[in-house]
């Protein structure tokens, strides 16, 4: 690990790819993937690779996990590097829903907990914001690639709600879509995506693009 982090401070790699050793291995489980990426300037990308995993030559299955935050958007700049010829790219965002019960205080200061009559107006509106930064992004991503390299339906959005009972988590989330979409690659932004160390190989079996 400490080679990998010299060699990236002499050189200015854009971007270093890590070999995983065991199927099961969490990806961050190791001191080297972890330092590798504390180390690594702003920017910069670390691929992912667990073992056995090949890509084909073209039309690779990509997913990304966008928020329309600065760190997100950094993420799509790092994996429009790494596109091949007609790839699939599924541009994704988690909507996190409002609490369905809210604290109101009696007259009495008793608080108790009563159902949120707010809660479908505040989700409906996170969910079409969600909309409107999924289609500017597509948009901007489709401008930046030839069509005949990644043709403009080859770029598609998707937004999930977050589960209301939080038994899972937004890393894990992202990977379900992942895998649903049966993605050979998934995309995250250390800084847009919280908990992106407990993610794991027995949850995503796939290559993983981090960027920092």
């Amino acid at each position: 690990g400490e080679c990998i982090i010299n060699y990236v401070a002499q050189r200015g790699v854009d971007l270093i790819v890590l070999g995983m050793k065991e199927e099961k291995q969490a990806f961050f489980e190791t001191k080297v993937s972890t330092d590798v990426i504390n180390a690594c300037p702003q920017g910069r990308a670390v691929l992912m690779i667990p073992p056995g995993m090949t890509f084909p030559r073209q039309g690779r299955r990509v997913l990304m996990s966008y928020d329309g935050t600065p760190n997100s958007r950094e993420a799509l700049t790092a994996m429009a590097h790494i596109l091949r010829p007609q790839d699939s790219v599924v541009l994704f965002q988690v909507v996190t829903p409002p609490p369905k019960l809210v604290v109101v205080m009696k007259a009495s200061d008793m608080a108790t907990l009563q159902p949120n009559a707010d809660y479908k107006e505040v989700l409906a509106t996170r969910v079409r914001e969600a909309e409107t930064a999924l289609a500017h992004v597509k948009a901007l991503l489709t401008a930046s690639l030839s069509p005949k390299y990644i043709p403009a339906a080859n770029i598609t959005t998707e937004h999930g709600v977050l589960k209301a009972d939080k038994k899972t988590s937004v890393v894990d989330f992202i990977a379900e879509a992942a895998n649903q979409h049966e993605s050979e690659l998934l995309v995250m932004s250390v800084r847009a995506v919280p908990g992106w160390q407990a993610l794991s190989q027995a949850k995503y079996k796939r290559s993983l693009l981090i960027v920092k």
